[in-house]
């Protein structure tokens, strides 16, 4: 029977955070009230289909005056594998969350790595280190210096000080498409992780700016009446309030319990996201809108080091249609830089369609050659008819 695999491709600022109690006082009204998006409706989302994981390249840049501020590489890897734990499920913590949410606890799939190479291709730690007085204006525009292509890279700012507003922000993907300058993430050097200049406090602080960096809005951001219960456009998070750690708390909607334990309320008793938040960020990572579609490609992958570019993989690109290695002798790796398609075909050099087996793996369809004989085949994108030889 011949097989038509499809190819599944997995496919609006921020806030803060100052120390409290029980919560985090979110600085995202202060830092946008002076911005202005002159036509929010002029790029549409891009839906390239899904993805089981995503590779996010990340570079920090430090800046510091030789103080605390100048954070270790060990805080810094720590707090990468808090943020990778949590986006994965994988956060201890997870046990504490109450029965009414047990069940809805999502893992998102998104794994972030330290770049190897840099803008310029030159081998990279991914910490970036930067001797300024601007540590201590954190909360400025202009101290988002050295910014790397944020379409390539989510780009982490740590300072010293944010001049008393928060403790971090995060640009949504909506606002950095119109000020690509300003996108990543800024964050105060004491609010990095949980070691080092930091606190178990401030362990999933990241993870929350990470969050609106995938276009996840606080659960009460979009205010009903005259307040204080809110929404967040994503259907299982309950209508709720800015508020403690109080875990039955049904004020909003009795007697449906709030998820005072999201990630996104910003409280310190934070612990997971749902799956509406998980649907909501893949379609964000399947959007062109802020570059984020970008960010996971192979191709970025690979020019970022993540992805190891050998002589041995002979890629061929035509119009964001991406295979690789040629020739290929036991797999052959499909994916797309732009764009979608969706199904892929392969063929014999006089056209003729022939079974495979394939699987979709992070982004890309991988498809088992080990059996063909040796010669030229073709493999297209039936959407659009395009046509690549392989030889093997």
């Amino acid at each position: 029977m011949r097989k038509i695999i499809p190819l599944l491709i997995s496919g609006v600022f921020s806030a803060g955070f100052s120390y409290s109690q029980e919560n985090y006082t979110c600085g995202q009204n202060e830092k946008m009230k002076n911005v202005v998006i002159v036509n929010n409706t002029k790029k549409k989302d891009v839906n390239i289909g899904k993805s089981n994981e995503y590779i996010i390249p990340v570079v920090f840049h430090v800046l510091h005056l030789n103080g605390p501020e100048n954070v270790s590489d060990d805080q810094i890897n720590y707090a990468l594998e808090a943020l990778n734990e949590d986006f994965n499920k994988q956060n201890w913590d997870t046990v504490n969350v109450v029965p009414a949410f047990v069940n809805n606890i999502a893992d998102i799939g998104v794994t972030f790595k330290l770049a190897k190479l840099d803008p310029d291709g030159n081998p990279t730690t991914g910490i970036n280190r930067i001797y300024t007085n601007l540590t201590n204006y954190g909360w400025e525009d202009s101290s988002q210096i050295n910014q790397w292509p944020q379409h390539k890279y989510l780009n982490i700012w740590v300072s010293k000080s944010l001049n008393g507003y928060a403790a971090a922000y995060a640009w949504y993907p909506e606002y950095a498409e119109f000020y690509p300058e300003r996108d990543g993430i800024m964050m105060q050097y004491d609010y990095l992780g949980y070691t080092g200049t930091a606190g178990e406090y401030a362990r999933h602080v990241l993870t929350h700016e990470a969050g609106h960096y995938f276009n996840l809005k606080h659960p009460w951001d979009d205010m009903i009446g005259s307040g204080p219960c809110g929404d967040d456009e994503v259907p299982d998070t309950p209508i709720t309030q800015s508020s403690g750690c109080e875990l039955d708390l049904s004020g909003c909607n009795p007697p449906v319990i709030e998820n005072v334990q999201n990630f996104m309320t910003g409280s310190y008793c934070n612990l997971m996201f749902t799956e509406g938040q998980k649907e909501r960020m893949v379609n964000c990572l399947n959007s062109s809108i802020g570059g984020r579609s970008n960010l996971w490609q192979h191709e970025n992958l690979v020019e970022t080091g993540l992805i190891e570019n050998t002589a041995a993989i002979a890629a061929v690109l035509k119009d964001g249609f991406y295979v690789y290695p040629n020739p290929a002798t036991d797999e052959l790796i499909v994916s797309v830089s732009q764009g979608a398609f969706e199904t892929v075909l392969l063929s014999d050099l006089f056209g003729n369609a022939i079974d495979y087996d394939g699987v979709t793996e992070n982004g890309q369809l991988r498809i088992n050659v080990s059996g063909l004989a040796a010669g030229t085949y073709f493999i297209s994108n039936q959407n659009r008819n395009e046509k690549i030889v392989i030889m093997r």
